[in-house]
Order: structure tokens, then C-alpha cells, then sequence
């Protein structure tokens, strides 16, 4: 169903088991000057076009059988490599980098502009990549303290998050909401441009799909593509830092899943005047999660949780990894920690579907209980 709702396919030679596969959400006059460019007969390219907002590299788990991801954010395909599904294209990378767009906020020309960032309704970060390269921006820029809470001041307000990417733009266009963000190279029409500051960059790239059975047509395919870049930018290749493969987890659980609970726990303190004091009660979930701490107490010799561990992680490497892991001194969830569990076990533990899910609802669960326990502290410190 997913797949039918955001999927259009077009040939430039006929679309059939034999072509090229490849995912975006660039434009058809886009994909129209890529085939005049490409100029091979030998290679039929089968365009699935996504959504202008949507996240092309989505579709590689989805059984699409795509051979080619472009125009996918360059975290989607660090993830992808993390998870060995985009071949290595040589010089120590598996994709390439090809463009760098800016992200800044929308609003309706001639209307009144907004005065903070706190004013956009955001959609979920799961599904949108201009929403979590924002987020993450907030994050650098400022810690995973303060950060931390202004991610939470900017998802503590309705209307509620939406659940698809592109929603933002297009409630602005329905006149819902003041301001949304977006791309700046995918301005909505009737509106205009107001950068982000600090700015906000979201970085795109292409690679080739491991196992793909087109490897040499999605070779010339990705070497057109440089050529064809090294016009305007010049693409590059490079070895970024390990992802925060989970942010997107992290932030879906606490702003988007908890949303309700948070918006009320952020009016209570808002009532009160209690911002300051409230600080030290808006933190990241912790490591090891509450539920493993809670675990071990209740039973000493370890049983449960080990019994738990092999339930979610077959891989006896990353089980090793998970146990240490809860041994160690409770910390709050931040970059550094997101960038162990990315590369624990070469992959492996994220790689488990059964541990992402557990975590995700550990973090969901979590968060509305903290939510829950900041309203209490509120009303109990106003009397």
C-alpha cells in the first residue's frame, strides 16, 4: 500500500524487468535531462518517483528491487552502508555526494513573519528528511543539554506533528499553520524563503544497491550522474563520522509518539513559571534503559535480562556487546552513545529488527512517563 501510494513508474525505453531501477524525488523535468545526458541505449532506466519530501532510500527495504537510490540524504545512505546494502563505489565510500540544500522556513508571501523557530509545526522526523536535518542542526548546535530541550520546546505545540513528510509545506499552503519548513530549491508556490539561523544544510548523494543484478548499468549510471554534477558542484567522496543511525527513533519516540503528554507537561511548567527548575526534569532517556535497571533489581542474578538480550539479539557478537553495555553506569542518551550502538558488533545489533523495535517503544514509553512525572513536579512545586 505504501508503495502504490507514492510510486510512479516511467521509462525512457520501456519499462520492464531488464532496466535500471531508480529511486527518487527528483522532479520529471529532472529525470527527463538525466536521460538525455545518460544517452545509452543499453541502459533502460525505470524512474520510481517518490514524493518531492520523501526520503528516496526508503524504498531499498520495501521490495521495490531497486538498483539505484538518488537524491537520498547522505545519513539515509550512511545508514544503508552501516547495514552493507549499497556497494562500496571505491575511494573508501559507498556513495556519493552530490549536493548540499539549504533548509530555512517558509511562510505565505506578505504575511507576518514569525519571530522563532518555536512557531513551525514539524513533521515526523521518522519520515522527513528536512524536519530531522533541522533537529539534528539544534542538537549540534547547542549540546545535548540545552538542545535537547529546545527539541522538545519545538514539538510542545499544536497542532500535532504530522505524520508524513511534505505535510508542513502543504498545510502552510491550506493556511493551518503560519510557517513550515522546507528545502530551499522546493520553495511552495505563493511563498518565500527565510533562512534558518543558524544555517541548516541537507546533503544528498546517490549509491548503487548491493546484490544488484544491473551492477555495471548502475556503474555508468552513477558515473553519468558525476559528470553531469561536475558541471554545478563538484560531487564528492568521502568518510563521514559514524551516523546517529537511531536519531530518528529517538526523536520519533519522544517528540512525535509522546506528543500529547509533552505538550501538556510543557504547559504546566509554562502555568507555573517554573522554565529554570524544569530543565533538570526534561532530560534524554537514560542507558541502560529503565526497564533493564528495573529488571536487574528485581532479579540479581542477571537471568532475565540475559533472557532478554538472546529473545532480541541472535547475534551472540552484538549479545555480548548489549550485555556490557547494561552493566555500564547510567548515562542519558546522546550523540556519542547513538554512535556506539550504531557500531557495536560491526552493525549487528542495529541491525536486529527485534532490539529497534524494543528500543523504540523502551524510548516511547519512557518519555511519557517522564512527561507524565514533570506535570506532577509542577503541580506540586506551584502548591
Amino acid at each position: 500500500m505504501v508503495l502504490s501510494g507514492i510510486i510512479a513508474l516511467c521509462s525512457c525505453a520501456g519499462a520492464d524487468e531488464e532496466g535500471l531501477i531508480v529511486a527518487t524525488n527528483l522532479s520529471e523535468t529532472e529525470t527527463r535531462r538525466i536521460e538525455a545526458a545518460l544517452n545509452d541505449p543499453a541502459i533502460r532506466v525505470v524512474w520510481i518517483r517518490m514524493a518531492e519530501f520523501r526520503d528516496p532510500a526508503t524504498v531499498v527495504d520495501q521490495g521495490a528491487g531497486v538498483d539505484v537510490v538518488l537524491g537520498a540524504p547522505v545519513e539515509s545512505l550512511q545508514r544503508l552502508a552501516q547495514r552493507g546494502r549499497l556497494e562500496p563505489l571505491g575511494g573508501g565510500s559507498n556513495w556519493i555526494s552530490l549536493q548540499t540544500t539549504e533548509v530555512g522556513l517558509a511562510v505565505v508571501r506578505g504575511e507576518t513573519k514569525p519571530p522563532a523557530f518555536a512557531a513551525v509545526t514539524l513533521d515526523d522526523p521518522r519520515r522527513s528528511p528536512v524536519v530531522l536535518a533541522a533537529l539534528r542542526a539544534i542538537l549540534d548546535e547547542k549540546g545535548w543539554g540545552a538542545g535537547y530541550r529546545a527539541v522538545l520546546v519545538a514539538a510542545a505545540h499544536r497542532p500535532l506533528i504530522g505524520a508524513h513528510a511534505g505535510e508542513g509545506p502543504a498545510r502552510l499552503l491550506r493556511g493551518e499553520i503560519p510557517v513550515a519548513l522546507t528545502r530551499l530549491d522546493r520553495l511552495p508556490e505563493r511563498c518565500e524563503f527565510l533562512p534558518a539561523v543558524p544555517s541548516i544544510d541537507l546533503e544528498e548523494g546517490v549509491g548503487i544497491v548491493r546484490d544488484t543484478p544491473h551492477l555495471d548499468a548502475a556503474r555508468k549510471f552513477v558515473a553519468m550522474i558525476e559528470r553531469q554534477r561536475n558541471t554545478a558542484s563538484p560531487p564528492t567522496r568521502d568518510q563521514r563520522p559514524i551516523p546517529q543511525v537511531l536519531l530518528p527513533e529517538l526523536l520519533g519516540a519522544v517528540l512525535v509518539d509522546a506528543q500529547p503528554e509533552l505538550i501538556d507537561a510543557m504547559a504546566a511548567v509554562k502555568a507555573g513559571g517554573l522554565e529554570t527548575q524544569a530543565e533538570k526534569w526534561f532530560t534524554p532517556p537514560p542507558w541502560p534503559p529503565a526497564s533493564i535497571v528495573r529488571l536487574k533489581r528485581s532479579d540479581p542474578s542477571g537471568a532475565l535480562v540475559e533472557s532478554l538480550a538472546e529473545q532480541m539479539v541472535p547475534d551472540l557478537k552484538a549479545r555480548v556487546w548489549l550485555l556490557e553495555s547494561w552493566n555500564r553506569t547510567i548515562r542519558p542518551i546522546d550523540g556519542d552513545l547513538l554512535r556506539e550502538l550504531t557500531a557495536a558488533a560491526d552493525g549487528r545489533l542495529i541491525a536486529e529488527p527485534r532490539f529497534r523495535a524494543w528500543l523504540a517503544v523502551e524510548w516511547r514509553t519512557w518519555a511519557r512517563q517522564c512527561y507524565r512525572r514533570v506535570i506532577r513536579e509542577a503541580r506540586r512545586v506551584r502548591g
